[in-house]
């Protein structure tokens, strides 16, 4: 689905009034084209992560992998939800989800150590595309909602790293060196 169409500007419209910023209370602006361009790109990423541990769960060979992807499943559903019902209060269209488009197998193609790598990789960057998003919204409601949402996907990535430590498949990345450490 393309992005929400909104019509070109004629002329400059300057911002009048502090209430250009707010959003909790009173009667709210409609979404700028950059508040509408990361929801939607949001939704899709959120899309193309429900669909991922869609499959994944269901060829995961690990009942503690096979649960981590229930959880994410659950958590884009509900981040697509949040972020939808903006675009649908300004009536502009929504994505659809691709869940539809899973095959159906319990054959894993990957091994649960790639397939946590994967989604560890685009929590992370969803993450960044929270934070995209809260630096481009003038409207705090909008803010303070992905803030919400990208401590409810910091937690998952979490959960996720302890998974990986705790089947082993989580190498050290390179680090700084610990110079007290050297001189004790």
């Amino acid at each position: 689905m393309r992005t929400p169409y909104i019509p070109y500007l004629k002329e400059v419209d300057m911002v009048e009034k502090q209430h250009f910023l707010a959003g909790w209370i009173g009667e709210q602006r409609p979404l700028t084209a950059m508040e509408i361009t990361n929801f939607h790109a949001n939704l899709q990423t959120n899309f193309l992560g429900g669909t991922l541990v869609t499959a994944f769960g269901q060829v995961a060979r690990t009942e503690d992998v096979r649960r981590y992807m229930r959880e994410g499943k659950k958590l884009a559903n509900k981040h697509t939800e949040i972020m939808s019902k903006y675009l649908k209060h300004d009536d502009l269209p929504a994505p659809t989800p691709w869940d539809a488009y899973v095959l159906v197998t319990k054959e894993p193609p990957f091994s649960d150590k790639l397939m946590m790598f994967q989604v560890s990789m685009m929590s992370a960057a969803g993450m960044g595309n929270y934070g995209t998003a809260i630096a481009g919204s003038p409207r705090r409601d909008i803010a303070a909602e992905y803030s919400k949402l990208l401590g409810e996907v910091g937690l998952f990535a979490e959960n996720g790293a302890s998974l990986l430590i705790k089947h082993k498949w989580m190498e050290r990345p390179p680090h700084a060196v610990d110079r007290n450490e050297l001189m004790k």
